[in-house]
């Protein structure tokens, strides 16, 4: 999954420890103690109970996604219909299922591989009534974008999920494997190439990309569902999410 949190373990540790140091100071009350009485019982109370550090950047952390994801829900209302209901996408599930998820993938992505792929083809199999939306985001280069192309020709016979499962089980990704990910998944050859070449094929995929900038997607895999959008394949939040949606 690209990119990182815009603050690392450093700059919370940092934080924490200002933040000890300034409820010491009036726990203690800093004017009745020196500085170097007050320096020192921070730093044998941090020694002492050095979980406090972390406790405080896992709330700093929680916080600044509280913020992240209400930054975020206006867009995600705006841009709904193409995060969820744009016909030209790849998709997998009843058309009335009770929650839709969309999903961000390269297939040149590891992390899409190893991590993202299973775990969507396994909640897809557990979860009657959710909807999974596959979005092409090829942020590695032209091979990523030749199978994204592929993927929307095979989508247009029906064969999305065989060839998506096809090509994320291959370790590489070129003319030769996209070729025979089409095969396995029976599409037509020859017609999944002709609507990979086509001009609007090529817009659609420049579509998801800039859907994926507005929302702040720079990496893969990306999933949204509801309101939320959830970067890497954090497993646990997303089956309490799929679960919350689909009671």
């Amino acid at each position: 999954m690209g990119g990182a949190s815009a603050l690392g373990r450093p700059t919370f540790v940092l934080a924490g420890i200002a933040l000890i140091a300034v409820a010491a100071a009036s726990y203690f009350g800093f004017s009745s103690v020196s500085a170097g009485s007050f320096d020192a019982r921070v730093r044998a109370y941090l020694l002492s109970h050095p979980e406090v550090v972390l406790e405080m950047q896992d709330a700093l952390a929680a916080r600044a996604t509280a913020r992240q994801a209400a930054a975020l829900r206006p867009l995600l209302a705006a841009h709904h219909a193409e995060l969820f209901q744009d016909a030209r996408d790849g998709a997998v599930g009843p058309a009335d299922a009770k929650a839709t998820m969309v999903v961000f993938i390269d297939y040149q992505c590891s992390h899409c591989k190893g991590e993202a792929a299973p775990f969507v083809a396994e909640l897809l199999q557990q979860t009657p009534n959710l909807r999974v939306v596959f979005k092409e985001l090829p942020i590695f280069g032209a091979a990523s974008r030749q199978a994204a192309r592929a993927a929307l020709g095979a989508a247009q016979q029906g064969r999305y999920f065989d060839y998506f499962r096809h090509l994320m089980a291959s370790p590489q990704v070129n003319a030769a494997t996209i070729d025979t990910a089409l095969r396995d998944s029976r599409a037509d050859l020859a017609a999944a190439h002709a609507f990979a070449g086509l001009a609007a094929t090529d817009g659609h995929v420049d579509d998801n990309v800039r859907l994926a900038h507005t929302l702040g997607i720079t990496g893969t895999p990306a999933f949204v569902i509801g309101d939320t959008v959830v970067l890497g394949t954090d497993e646990q939040r997303l089956r309490d999410l799929v679960n919350q949606a689909t009671r």
